[in-house]
């Protein structure tokens, strides 16, 4: 039976992600709910009216829970995740959850506090120091000329003048760190990277491992850094959840946020990490394999593909499992229950190919011993 998914809010940019990376996941049912009138994107959706910190925000998503029979809750923005997680009704729906890193994470101050209580992780916090109701004036001047009145709570910190990065991670149940993708922030628009392009640097590797040592994270979830003026790396923000511009992660055979529901469901993680992209525009990425064979499992996954598939004018070979004749142009091969996917294709040649399937077990199977491009359905459309 699928697991219902609560999306919320769904209109965000990180409710786009969650929906891109599920949408044609068999085990999972989307449901979504925001402060719009309706959404292009989740079918099954719930409008709310009131504020998330509100008792009466409470009502409403006891309702949306209990009558759709929701399983799971991933929330969407930062405020519903702090809230939703230090909420005991709410926190054990939510994937990997942990109110105490979710209420470090939500303020700077407190991420900048806790991580400086490592003498390990001093070295990439920035100088700060926090402002609450008060006043600002220019050394230099008179009167109250230039004078600002800072309403309510600031950190205030070092400028960084140098380079902007996102760390996507993912922590196993063990609190083990096991993946890390560092991408340059290219092009940002309201916060989120709109051109991205991956990185590799040991300092950033060391720097995942020593704040995941400290929070002991579970699950996907992210930080950010930015270069000084000397080209050190210092911490802006810690986040548990994925973020909002993450899709090149699935674009490399990693679905963060298909690894934390299964991670929360204690089904068994594992990875089919690739290098197949480097750079992507987040609204329009795109492949560039060369590949002139497509290797295809049918059920679950070629009609949902078929049109896009059609389109690419490569030679098509459908390897299945069914047991029922299949009618189709293509060529088909039938495999039984004790052959791999992988045999078949390193028999007819693996050269210039691709593969997609459904199942991730069967793609990790055919990377590991194949050696070629594996893709998943939400993936395919970038082959275009």
């Amino acid at each position: 039976m699928k697991k219902k998914i609560l999306v919320i809010p769904c209109s965000t940019q990180i409710g786009v992600e969650i929906y891109e990376s599920l949408k044609y996941n068999k085990h999972f049912e989307l449901f979504g709910s925001s402060h719009n009138d309706s959404d292009l994107l989740f079918g099954k959706f719930t409008k709310v009216n009131y504020p998330v910190d509100s008792e009466e925000f409470s009502n409403e998503l006891n309702n949306i829970v209990s009558n759709n029979d929701i399983d799971i809750i991933i929330p969407a923005h930062d405020e519903y995740n702090f809230i939703l997680q230090n909420d005991i009704n709410y926190s054990k729906m939510i994937p990997n959850s942990n109110p105490v890193n979710a209420t470090i994470c939500r303020f700077k101050s407190k991420t900048y506090d806790f991580l400086s209580e490592e003498e390990s992780c001093r070295y990439f916090i920035p100088k700060y120091f926090v402002l609450n109701d008060k006043f600002i004036k220019p050394n230099k001047g008179q009167g109250s000329r230039n004078v600002f009145h800072i309403d309510g709570e600031y950190v205030i910190c070092d400028y960084l003048s140098g380079n902007e990065y996102t760390v996507d991670c993912f922590s196993n149940s063990q609190n083990e760190l096991i993946y890390t993708n560092s991408r340059e922030r290219k092009v940002v628009v309201s916060g989120i990277s709109e051109v991205t392009s991956i990185v590799y640097d040991e300092k950033i590797i060391k720097i995942a491992h020593e704040i995941n040592n400290k929070l002991k994270f579970s699950g996907a979830w992210f930080f950010q850094l930015k270069k000084d003026e000397n080209g050190e790396y210092f911490l802006m923000e810690v986040s548990n959840r994925i973020a909002g511009a993450s899709n090149i992660n699935r674009l490399n055979g990693v679905n963060l946020t298909s690894m934390s529901l299964y991670q929360h469901l204690n089904y068994p993680i594992s990875l089919s990490k690739q290098n197949l992209v480097n750079s992507i525009v987040r609204k329009t990425p795109s492949y560039d394999l060369q590949y002139e064979r497509i290797y295809l499992d049918y059920d679950d996954t070629y009609l949902y593909v078929k049109d896009i598939i059609d389109k690419l004018e490569k030679e098509v070979i459908i390897i299945t499992r069914s047991v029922k004749k299949i009618d189709i142009d293509y060529r088909v091969i039938y495999v039984s229950e004790k052959q791999s996917k992988s045999e078949i294709i390193n028999d007819l040649g693996k050269l210039d190919s691709i593969f997609i399937d459904d199942s991730h077990k069967e793609r990790l199977d055919v990377l590991l011993n194949c050696k070629i491009p594996v893709i998943s359905l939400e993936e395919v459309k970038f082959l275009l």
